[in-house]
């Protein structure tokens, strides 16, 4: 029997009640923080100062300690690797060589006793109840063999490493706070509330990746794995939230396959240091790759279908109503169309490299006849499945036919294109 699999019932962890106490006070003096903003009385500065510290110390683990450390998905001049640890040392997160290697065995040992936070003992596990508790012996293990030595050659690392409590204190929790009572008067109360929220955020955005993204979302790369693509999470993670493509390709320095669409800050980042000589040798699956696997493990049609939310499902409703009295017979978009709406069940809507649509929209509605008559509402469907508007329109064709194809649920590597679809500039 694999070890990692072992029953939940033999586990025996105790609590780490450090942990736990250290959590609960953080999260007291976050809400704290939280109604001093909403009655208004911390200053515009502080909150402006408290946002951009926030992105960027977010960046500092989503380019640093990810991208960069945990996958070595591009390399990076000393400069922005100095960059990356200080902006990374921002957030309590513990050093990025601990970060590493609980990452590169979560990716190793995904979803199972092994992986740190594994999604299978419980959603709160996952989130945070995982480092509320004593590690796992699997975890303890397998961690003996990650192979770090790439992070203990790099000095910035090793030296952070070995400094991490107090280079953290002054860096997450002392600066924050004294930099606007320094500079601006702001009170040590407002302050530092304020930077506990910060705090707060970056690590619960951090933890959504370990939670949401392993039970949530869409699967169009690998349908045999947990993790799902979620732009929602996206949005709040600086282009985290395409975990299935992740995990597909994790050596990607892209994290996702829509960046051009999507927001991924982080991906941004990496390219404009690429642009200044600050990071090079970047890498990234090329369309080929990324068609193949998606013709092979990709998710068919019926998965797609199940794993919308009652949420969007009622969306979906509501713009196929829509469409049904927006679409009229005499409408120009398509000679001869029905006033209903066209249920595209058989079909699958592709790109012109064969990938398929995340797009949930693409697979129950005439898309080119939904994005004409409602605009609006498809920008909102397709922003949860990971296509914003541009993206409709670029996929669809809009206003003009859909690049559509026939998809068979039999053999979803079949794809046979129509022969009245009108080709790809």
């Amino acid at each position: 029997m694999d070890s990692t699999k072992t029953s939940f019932s033999t586990e025996q962890l105790g609590i780490v009640w450090r942990n736990v106490i250290l959590f609960g006070i953080l999260h007291a003096i976050g809400l704290i923080g939280i109604l001093l903003v909403a009655k208004g009385q911390i200053s515009y500065s502080t909150l402006i100062f408290d946002i951009v510290l926030g992105v960027s110390s977010q960046i500092g683990i989503t380019a640093g300690a990810h991208r960069l450390w945990a996958h070595r998905s591009y390399k990076a001049t000393f400069p922005l690797r100095l960059l990356l640890v200080v902006l990374d040392t921002f957030v309590y997160q513990t050093s990025v060589i601990n970060w590493c290697r609980d990452h590169r065995l979560h990716h190793k040992y995904s979803d199972t006793h092994a992986d740190p936070h594994n999604v299978n003992r419980g959603f709160f596990f996952s989130h945070i109840g995982w480092i509320m508790v004593r590690k796992h012996p699997e975890v303890k293990a397998k961690g003996k063999g990650i192979d770090l030595s790439d992070l203990y050659s790099d000095p910035l690392l090793t030296f952070q490493h070995k400094y991490y409590l107090p280079l953290m204190l002054l860096a997450c929790f002392i600066t924050p706070v004294a930099v606007p009572m320094y500079f601006w008067k702001e009170t040590f109360l407002n302050a530092f509330s304020l930077n506990i929220v910060r705090y707060l955020i970056i690590v619960h955005n951090t933890f959504t990746i370990n939670s949401f993204a392993h039970r949530f979302g869409y699967r169009p790369y690998n349908r045999f794995i947990v993790p799902g693509d979620s732009l929602n999470l996206s949005l709040v993670t600086c282009g985290e939230g395409f975990h299935n493509y992740h995990h597909t390709f994790p050596w990607d320095y892209r994290s996702a396959e829509f960046g051009k669409f999507s927001f991924n800050l982080t991906r941004r980042f990496i390219e404009f240091f690429n642009q200044i000589g600050w990071a090079h040798d970047l890498k990234f699956a090329s369309e080929d790759m990324i068609k193949k696997r998606v013709l092979r493990t990709g998710a068919n049609i019926e998965e797609v279908k199940m794993s919308a939310g009652l949420v969007w499902t009622i969306l979906f409703v509501v713009c196929a109503e829509v469409c049904s009295y927006a679409v009229s017979p005499n409408n120009d978009i398509e000679s001869g169309s029905s006033s209903d709406p066209v249920l595209l069940n058989s079909k699958l809507c592709v790109d012109k490299n064969g990938r398929r649509l995340y797009g949930e929209i693409a697979y129950k509605l005439d898309c080119r006849k939904f994005v004409h008559c409602a605009p609006g509402l498809a920008m909102i469907v397709f922003c949860q499945p990971g296509l914003l508007f541009n993206q409709a329109k670029k996929y669809c064709d809009w206003p003009r036919e859909a690049n559509c194809v026939e998809f068979s649920a039999v053999d979803p590597t079949k794809l046979v294109v129509p022969a009245n679809s009108i080709p790809w500039n």
